[in-house]
């Protein structure tokens, strides 16, 4: 229960709200957002492919961070298929480069890659029912490359 005056309670719950309105206009997203982003990205394409950069800074506006992606790239929930390492990153084709090069390629500049959800993070995401009669295709749904 509130200790205070309901003068101070009110003053309390005003600047708790302000605060959470100007944490929304400064643009901060959560790495949430940004998991969110990819997945959907992936399974609403017609193919699975992967988000480019570029796509997902057009989504997220100036809230896009880098250092996210790194995070995610870090607990396994996302692949960075770059350019650099493959021919052409829009098509996940062989397993990926270790955890630290996605890194690397991340850190070093600019340069066209895509961003994947690993099966980890699609798990409860799709119905595999829906793909029965197409085994290949329930692969790819579920993040296999």
């Amino acid at each position: 229960m509130w200790q205070r005056s309901p003068v101070a309670l009110l003053h309390h719950l005003y600047t708790t709200e302000r605060k959470s309105v100007n944490r929304q206009k400064r643009g901060t997203v959560s790495q949430r957002e940004v998991e969110e982003a990819v997945a959907e990205f992936y399974i609403g394409s017609r193919d699975f492919n992967g988000i480019p950069e570029g796509t997902l800074k057009q989504q997220l506006g100036e809230r896009y961070s880098r250092e996210h992606v790194k995070a995610l790239v870090r607990q396994g929930l996302v692949h960075l298929v770059s350019e650099r390492v493959f021919a052409n990153p829009h098509v996940y084709l062989l397993p990926n480069v270790s955890t630290d090069k996605q890194i690397e390629i991340l850190e070093s500049g600019p340069g066209l890659f895509c961003l994947y959800p690993t099966a980890k993070a699609l798990r409860g995401r799709v119905d595999s029912r829906e793909y029965t009669d197409r085994p290949y295709t329930a692969l790819l749904a579920r993040g296999a490359p």
